[in-house]
């Protein structure tokens, strides 16, 4: 069978995908990474930062000049540093640069001891001050670099120890003539005694809510005193016969008091009742206590080899660990806890100051991701993040595999580089496209204390190929032979929008696998996948059916594949696509042959006997051609004409014309000119 196949119509079209994002902005749950070091897993979502402090470090910051202990310290809430001080002077320092550096506050009148300090919501610092003659007050200030402000003294107390604020009150531990709380409620300028209790001193004081107040009394029974209704009534809940010098609390949570001889109390009740918790080893002499925002309960100490000590529990005070001994001091009255995570130790012996060491890097992995595909169908595209450095560093490595466990995955450590934001991932070496699994390392790192880069969120573009091929295109064709309706080399191409499975199709079976809406296909010769596909490719997009005389398929019809037919990601055929083009002949006659003659007359040029033949590739319609349209009928190349031709022959079928010339009009046709015939004037039949 002769057949012409002009495959022009073959075009890479895309695959149909089905686009999608891994995103992940939330590191505080444990079933998105494997694991994680360094890196503060608990936050919130949308952060992912450096985790300080490195507990087993501590770094000397400063020595704070005329004074031998730190007694307390606390944050305003512009992230200003205050510690309160004493022995040889008693002044306030504070430190706007993380306790890098120290500045005095004004100073405060005739104090050698500031024993506690209390920063509240609107800026107001207060002060409980003991002057040199063992005279007690409370000071205050709305700036303390100029002004302090000073309240009555509390009559006939030698010692106030620390100050608290609830509702719109303020409360005041003091101590000689016995423990007793005072009340101001004109933001500290008067102050009156509220109740009293048969002990040394009130030592410390703690609002776990507006309501809620606890306090510790020493040095001779060791009560440990609760309020309920915000410091209107105090009542003693327990005796501990030892001083206690540091309570704290968390609403709807542990509360935790610290003895002087090395114990850690616990309450899970608000403070009604209290249990020893396990033994902090070595530890005596609790003066503080601190609770992070993820619950790690911080305790500072003297430690064994009477060093100063920071014990640390993640556990509701269960069990203990030690962090690290701060050498040459032997207690640490005061520890505070910054907004970035850092914790400052205030000591005794010089005044120093010690913050836990940074953390320089950390780093995540996490879960592998399933692309919710194992067809082999998977496709990488752009890895993004969004992030706040402070000149800090993020780096980010991106491997895949087939399976869950990363067998087939790259190790990290195989040298393979990090990825930038808003790289595309498909020529990573630790990529493979067809990878059903995708997995992300985070290395987040800083060479400067308090500064973390900040990571928010990150991206993976993938796309995966959810649907079928789809038929895009069916196109009848006449083959060579020339002639209306379907004959012998008659075919028809199907064009799918992909690759596909060249699934084989019986030329029997061919309705049930490229099913018509009407009708039938009748029979035909030969059904294949075109040899001629996506370059590269071994499978291919054009199915090619060859018809013969007894096929009955007609234009217009409707075809739909089989889902036998897939494409190589198995996924199966869909749609229909509806039969144009047509069987019938399109193709014009052509000239195959045009020959001059001098006929009889052997005369140089034209005379009037001479002619040209022209032979057609088929029968023709055979219409009249006279001098009048002869030029336009049988356009000459060169601007050449026929001039007043004598007369245009057909043969008897019209596949021959033969066109004699004359003198008249001046022909200037002539060999080598190239005859142009007007297709909508000479037709076939």
């Amino acid at each position: 069978m002769r057949y012409l196949l002009l495959f022009l119509i073959i075009l890479a079209f895309a695959s149909l995908l089905y686009c999608d994002y891994w995103t992940t902005t939330d590191w505080s749950d444990s079933t998105t990474y494997n694991s994680i070091m360094n890196l503060n897993g608990s936050r919130q979502p949308g952060n992912l930062i450096l985790d300080a402090p490195d507990i087993w470090n501590w770094e000397y910051l400063y020595s704070l000049p005329g004074a031998q202990n730190i007694y307390d310290m606390v944050i305003s809430p512009y992230g200003i540093i205050f510690t309160a001080t004493g022995d040889l002077d008693g002044d306030v320092f504070q430190s706007t640069d993380l306790g890098e550096s120290w500045d005095t506050t004004a100073n405060i009148t005739g104090t050698k001891w500031v024993y506690g300090l209390l920063s509240t919501s609107d800026s107001i610092l207060y002060a409980a001050c003991v002057k040199g003659n063992l005279q007690s007050f409370v000071a205050f200030a709305s700036n303390p670099d100029s002004l302090w402000n000073s309240g009555n003294l509390l009559p006939n107390e030698k010692g106030v120890y620390c100050v608290t604020e609830a509702e719109n009150y303020l409360f005041s531990g003091t101590g000689y003539l016995g423990a007793n709380i005072y009340l101001s409620n004109d933001g500290g300028y008067n102050w009156s005694l509220k109740t009293g209790f048969n002990d040394d001193k009130v030592l410390c004081m703690f609002a776990i809510s507006p309501q809620l107040l606890l306090a510790g009394t020493g040095d001779s029974k060791g009560y440990i005193l609760r309020s309920s209704d915000g410091g209107e009534n105090w009542s003693e809940v327990d005796s501990l016969n030892i001083s206690v010098e540091a309570i704290i609390g968390e609403i709807d949570r542990m509360a935790f008091l610290g003895t002087s001889d090395g114990r850690v109390f616990s309450s899970s009740d608000s403070g009604l009742t209290w249990s020893e918790t396990s033994i902090l080893t070595g530890a005596n002499e609790i003066k503080s206590l601190f609770i992070d925002d993820k619950g790690i309960i911080y305790a500072g100490a003297n430690a064994v080899g009477n060093q100063a000590g920071v014990y640390f529990s993640e556990n509701n005070g269960q069990s203990w660990s030690t962090s690290g001994n701060i050498t040459g001091r032997s207690n640490i009255p005061s520890i505070l806890g910054l907004e970035n995570g850092f914790l400052l130790a205030g000591t005794n012996v010089d005044a120093s100051i010690f913050r836990a060491a940074y953390f320089q890097n950390g780093y995540l992995i996490s879960k592998p991701y399933f692309t919710g595909t194992t067809n082999g169908s998977t496709k990488y595209g752009v890895i993004q993040w969004s992030d706040s450095l402070g000149g800090q560093t993020i780096q980010v490595w991106v491997r895949t595999s087939r399976d869950s466990f990363m067998s087939t995955a790259l190790p990290w450590g195989a040298g393979f580089a990090s990825v930038n934001n808003g790289d595309s991932i498909v020529s990573n070496p630790a990529v493979n496209d067809s990878d059903s699994y995708i997995q992300y390392y985070i290395k987040l790192e800083t060479d400067s204390a308090g500064i973390t880069p900040f990571l928010n969120e990150i991206s993976i573009e993938y796309t995966i190929d959810t649907l079928g091929p789809e038929p895009i295109s069916a196109i009848a064709y006449d083959g060579i032979i020339q002639q209306n309706g379907i004959d012998d080399d008659d075919y028809v191409v199907i064009t799918f929008n992909e690759p596909t499975n060249e699934y084989p199709i019986p030329k029997d079976s061919i309705d049930f696998y490229l099913k018509l809406n009407q009708g039938s296909w009748g029979e035909v010769d030969t059904v294949y996948w075109n040899c001629e596909g996506e370059s590269g490719k071994d499978t291919e997009i054009n199915l090619i059916v060859e018809l013969n005389v007894n096929s009955t398929i007609a234009v217009g019809v409707k075809i739909t594949p089989d889902t036998i037919i897939k494409d190589i990601w198995n996924n199966s055929a869909y749609g229909l696509i509806q039969l144009t083009g047509t069987f019938d002949d399109t193709i014009p006659p052509n000239i195959i042959s045009a020959f001059a003659s001098d006929n009889i007359d052997s005369i140089q040029g034209i005379d009037c006997d001479d002619f040209v033949r022209l032979i057609f590739d088929q029968i023709t319609n055979k219409p009249q051609i006279t001098a009048g349209n002869i030029n336009t009928v049988l356009h000459l190349s060169n601007g050449h004409n026929w001039g007043d031709m004598d007369s245009a022959v057909w043969s008897t079928f019209g596949e021959t014309l033969s066109v004699y010339l004359d003198t008249a009009g001046t022909p200037t046709v002539e060999p080598g000119d190239t005859i142009y015939p007007d297709s909508v004037t000479i037709e076939d039949e």
